[in-house]
């Protein structure tokens, strides 16, 4: 008689958590290897790599002769902000690759006043933005994270944000990665992440440090039970003993124990930093 089982991959959650049962991140039991190398990187919200404007620059490939400038490159609040005048003014950035070699090119666009833009990879020798042969266009109307892929053939691409359309608008880049597509071996593994969040001193979740998948997962600040239902996400904390807002730091129903030096509705002896 043969035996047979099942293994579900991704039912089990791990939880990384800190000295205090603090649950800072849960994981499931998948993983995916990465065959990916990153070739550029940027977010535009600190001055490492190229600067603040991530080593873009202005450009108008339509017009070679231009005495312009029709176009200009700026930080605006951690993106890059592209003012053009004229049809295919726009940005770019020369990027150093291996012919032969593919690429994904991953960015997020915000077109805010601009109709439409072309997104180009084009190959060229050196920086010379107005010879060489488009790898690769893309047309974007509408907001989002898009991704292109392009095969390289020179030992220099040049990625393009152009305006295709008449008149002076303004679009926005962030979040800029270029990765080598490198299909002969992994180089790690990539986890899945379940949720992930950073907590204030009682419990509550901090505004722009949390993350969550599909699925909420129910146990958050040290380690308890979070009742979702009420108050929102980590808001409402239950367990045997423990029906409190981390919000406010404060029970909702009386501590069994109670001392007369505390009211009944405390949490934490008031010191959510004591080992005791």
């Amino acid at each position: 008689m043969n035996n047979y089982f099942d293994i579900i991959i991704g039912a089990k959650n791990y939880e990384l958590s800190n000295h205090l049962g603090n649950v800072l991140a849960v994981v499931s039991d998948k993983k995916s290897l990465c065959y990916n190398v990153q070739a550029y990187a940027s977010n535009f919200k600190d001055n490492t790599i190229g600067g603040w404007t991530g080593g873009w620059s202005a450009s108008a490939s339509g017009w070679p002769n231009f005495s312009g400038p029709y176009s200009s490159v700026s930080n605006e609040n951690g993106r890059l902000k592209t003012i053009a005048t004229v049809t295919y003014g726009g940005n770019r950035y020369v990027l150093n690759t291996i012919a032969g070699k593919d690429y994904n090119f991953t960015f997020d666009i915000d077109i805010a006043n601009s109709s439409n833009i072309f997104v180009n990879a084009r190959a060229t020798n050196g920086s010379n933005i107005y010879t060489g042969l488009n790898l690769t266009q893309l047309y974007v109307d509408a907001n989002g994270t898009y991704t292109i892929t392009f095969k390289a053939t020179t030992n220099t691409t040049q990625l393009l944000f152009e305006k295709a359309s008449y008149g002076a608008s303004y679009f926005y880049i962030d979040n800029v990665i270029v990765e080598e597509k490198e299909n002969t071996k992994s180089n790690y593994f990539i986890a899945d992440v379940i949720s992930a969040q950073d907590y204030s001193p009682f419990g509550a979740h901090l505004a722009g440090r949390t993350f969550t998948a599909n699925t909420n997962y129910r146990f958050h600040f040290n380690g308890q039970e979070a009742d979702d239902e009420i108050a929102g996400m980590g808001n409402i904390m239950s367990a045997e003993f423990w029906e409190y807002d981390t919000r406010l730091g404060r029970r909702w129903n009386c501590d069994p124990i109670t001392y007369p030096w505390n009211s009944s509705y405390c949490v934490l002896n008031n010191n959510p930093i004591s080992p005791h």
